[in-house]
This record gives C-alpha cells, sequence and structure tokens, in this order.
C-alpha cells in the first residue's frame, strides 16, 4: 500500500490540485511508493479552477477531473505528511491537529492565484512544480537508503 502525501490550500481550486497533480506525476516517474492527495481549509463543491487545469496540462498533467474536498481528521491522519500552501496555514494545522508532520510547501508559501491572470497561475505553478520536484529528490534518497 503507497504512503500518502497530503496537499492542502485554502480552497482545494487552486494550489493544492496543482500540487496532487505534479506530485503523483514526480512519484510516478521516480517509481516511488507514494499518493498524492489534496484538500482544501473552506472547500466548497466544484473542480479545479480552469486556469490550473490549463497550466497543469502544460507541465503534461491532467487535472481536469480533480472533485474539491474539505480537509477532515481523517485525511490528516491517513497522511505520512501534509504539505499547505503557506506557513500561517502549517501553524493552524498544527494547532488543530497536533504536531503531526505538517510543513509549508516553501518557507515563503506560495501565493493565492485565485482571481489572477493566466501569468500569475503559470507563476504560481512554477513555484509548486519546483517545490514538488524537491520533495521528490528527499523521497527519492529516503527510498533508497531504506
Amino acid at each position: 500500500m503507497s504512503k500518502k502525501i497530503l496537499f492542502v490550500c485554502t480552497g482545494n481550486t487552486c494550489r493544492s490540485p496543482l500540487a496532487e497533480g505534479f506530485a503523483n506525476a514526480e512519484f510516478q516517474r521516480r517509481n516511488l511508493n507514494y499518493t498524492a492527495e489534496s484538500a482544501g481549509l473552506a472547500a466548497d463543491e466544484g473542480g479545479a479552477n480552469e486556469k490550473s487545469v490549463l497550466v497543469a496540462a502544460e507541465y503534461g498533467v491532467d487535472i481536469s477531473r480533480h472533485k474539491a474536498r474539505q480537509l477532515t481528521v481523517e485525511m490528516a491522519e491517513e497522511a505520512e505528511r501534509i504539505y499547505t500552501m503557506t506557513p500561517a496555514q502549517a501553524y493552524l494545522l498544527r494547532q488543530r491537529l497536533g504536531n503531526k508532520k505538517i510543513l509549508p510547501l516553501t518557507d515563503d508559501g506560495i501565493q493565492d492565484p485565485f482571481g489572477g491572470s493566466e501569468e500569475t497561475y503559470r507563476q504560481c505553478a512554477k513555484e509548486i512544480y519546483k517545490a514538488i520536484q524537491t520533495i521528490g529528490e528527499e523521497l527519492y534518497g529516503i527510498e533508497a537508503c531504506r
């Protein structure tokens, strides 16, 4: 059974679906025994933002079938690690859930592109993609040592 990595943002329509899609592609490329999922702190029903779908496709990743979902305690408990899009979100989750492996995806955070231009989404995707590459390298190193 694969280990779960959970990505969390606010609405689960822009940033965390990108992270989930990029991570699953990275895990598959590196043949890692991990699966990425995503959720939101304040998610409503709906799919991934159309601009997120567009920029993910530019990386060869299809997130068009993504469905937004609210983060639950069960999801958090099942995850090996949880990455948030901002340090503030990581702090909030640590307060709510205890000091489980909850980390911001980047030290400076990933700005929410919601309502922005396609270029704003591209910049967001670029930052997320780079962070996912780093996580992939780290997990690959951990797996190689086992």
